[in-house]
């Protein structure tokens, strides 16, 4: 089966990463990942953005200032995982990055509703919230 859209042809994933619109290349990258054999899911549809084991969305978007989720975080590609409690987003962290979710290549913002205009934002120091390891988040790393 063929892909039903194309990107720019540019090397860059535009779109953001919790894309609603099926034509964004956000949303085709998960298309042609997936036509390739490189994991599984629907391949046409309105919605091609695949879920955590948690049921939050999983996107990756460009690393430019227009797409960043996050402010100050460095990459050509940024991946998200959106609705990772607290407690799981401090474990990823201490394992993958510095230990730290609000510096490094990983970083923790607040889980924002799909779909809506959100600035890029600042990162959030989970050590210093309250109550944090039973709130959900946004991990996003840089790569």
């Amino acid at each position: 089966m063929g892909a039903t859209g194309n990107g720019s042809g540019n090397g860059i994933i535009d779109g953001k990463w919790d894309s609603l619109n099926p034509t964004d290349e956000s949303q085709l990258f998960w298309q042609d990942v997936r036509l390739a054999g490189l994991a599984p899911g629907p391949t046409t549809g309105a919605d091609l953005l695949p879920t955590n084991s948690a049921g939050g969305i999983i996107g990756i978007t460009n690393g430019t200032v227009t797409d960043n989720p996050v402010l100050g975080l460095n990459g050509t590609y940024i991946i998200c995982s959106a609705g990772i409690l607290g407690k799981f987003a401090k474990q990823l962290d201490i394992q993958m990055d510095d230990g730290n979710t609000s510096t490094g290549s990983m970083r923790v913002i607040a889980t924002q509703a799909r779909g809506v205009a959100v600035p890029p934002q600042t990162a959030i120091d989970l050590s210093t919230v309250a109550g944090s390891d039973a709130i959900t988040y946004t991990v996003c790393m840089g790569v």
